[in-house]
């Protein structure tokens, strides 16, 4: 079975994938009774999901920051897409790529840095230009560069940010 990204889902999609929690809360619906509210990300995006059923029991199998392996169906719910679970189950960290649960950049980081090399190169002080080759001469520091984020929350916070974020400054700086 392949993947189920939560940008590919549609409206009545039935779900059996593992996502990231990355919100999780226990709101009370209009009738007073509580229902677990989650926000699932992948390397996609986001689903907003519900638990109506088993809320107690489903709530205290997992905190924010873990994986679930969740079944259910989605629905559109005031024009955006939602995810009502049927059952959910932790899943270990170490039974995943962490990666695919993570933003990353559309570039891979080979193009990101073929691209900053090209623009480095035509840097002109040999001062500079030495101390450029000397780091993107460090392979393992190279490819850390080319796969890490920016920022945590809203700069370039995706992997492949910083290498993203680097380019875009060397553009503006040869504009």
């Amino acid at each position: 079975m392949s993947r189920q990204w939560t940008a590919e889902l549609g409206d009545r999609a039935r779900v059996h994938e593992v996502y990231l929690v990355t919100h999780k809360a226990r709101p009370l619906s209009k009738n007073g009774k509580p229902y677990l509210s989650l926000t699932l990300t992948d390397r996609t995006g986001n689903l907003d999901a519900r638990a109506w059923e088993n809320v107690e029991k489903m709530g205290a199998l997992f905190e924010e920051g873990d994986f679930v392996r969740v079944k259910g169906r989605v629905v559109l719910y005031m024009e955006r897409l939602q995810l009502h679970i049927a059952s959910l189950e932790r899943v270990a960290q170490d039974e995943l790529e962490v990666a695919d649960y993570l933003p990353r950049s559309t570039a891979s980081p080979q193009e990101l840095l073929a691209e900053l090399r090209s623009v480095l190169s035509s840097v002109k002080n040999p001062h500079l230009l030495r101390l450029i080759d000397e780091v993107l001469a460090d392979q393992r520091f190279m490819e850390a560069f080319g796969r890490l984020p920016a920022g945590k929350s809203i700069h370039h916070a995706r992997l492949g940010g910083l290498a993203e974020h680097s380019l875009s400054l060397c553009r503006l700086v040869d504009a």
